[in-house]
């Protein structure tokens, strides 16, 4: 296969061939070059999310497109355990006086 693949001459020979021989076959781009890529805009696949230190900075959004839901960035990630108190009253089914911070309150 090595030897196939060097005995051309140029890239584009290599892509006609590979192309006549019906192989599926890709660019390899860097993360960074990689989200520029037309196909990648064109699907919204990347959001500027605040970066929580005055600036922004992107992330790939989920793929996944779903017919009656949305899936994507909706602001940037919280900080190690700053939702602790509000998903122990969601998934508990408590009142925020039965949670101390950091701590739930036993009945």
């Amino acid at each position: 296969m090595a030897d196939w693949l060097t005995s051309f001459t140029d890239r584009d020979q290599l892509k006609r061939a590979l192309e006549e021989a019906d192989l599926a076959w890709g660019d390899v781009r860097s993360p960074f070059d990689a989200v520029d890529q037309p196909s990648i805009a064109a699907r919204a696949m990347t959001a500027e999310v605040d970066d929580r230190n005055g600036g922004t900075r992107r992330v790939v959004q989920s793929p996944y497109r779903f017919s009656a839901a949305e899936a994507g960035v909706r602001g940037p990630a919280p900080y190690r355990g700053e939702h602790n108190d509000e998903v122990l009253r969601d998934w508990l089914d408590v009142d925020a006086g039965q949670v101390e911070p950091g701590v739930l309150l036993a009945e």
